[in-house]
């Protein structure tokens, strides 16, 4: 079963024998938001695949970080796995939590520009 929930990212994040510091990091911070996903072409929601660190990360952080004000692309057009766009100071590289998901954050405006906190509401 794929995590849809807070809880269930939580609980998967606690079953890991060897966290990454930024997962030990971001657990310990309370969720703001619960995941909400973008629809594939088929209208179905995403679903998560907590199979490797980046995607651990990312969930994480969209469940505990701070809502972009600015959208980087990936969001705008709704590809990423979530709905909103959401940074963290925690992990990333400055990308947000959907171009972080396996391991695009190369790919973010938000990491090229450097800083996040012009990004916070």
């Amino acid at each position: 079963a794929h995590p849809n929930t807070a809880a269930d990212v939580i609980k998967a994040c606690e079953k890991l024998t060897k966290p990454s510091k930024n997962v030990t990091e971001l657990l310990k911070a309370a969720p703001v938001r619960e995941l909400s996903f973008n629809l594939t072409k088929t209208g179905q929601p995403r679903t998560l695949t907590l199979n490797r660190t980046y995607n651990f990360e990312a969930a994480l952080m969209q469940l505990t970080g701070v809502e972009a004000e600015d959208q980087y692309d990936t969001c705008k057009k709704h590809t990423g796995p979530f709905a909103t766009c959401v940074v963290s100071d925690i992990c990333s590289g400055g990308s947000c939590a959907s171009c972080h998901y396996n391991s695009e954050g190369k790919r973010c405006s938000f990491r090229k520009e450097g800083s996040i906190s012009k990004h916070r509401q």
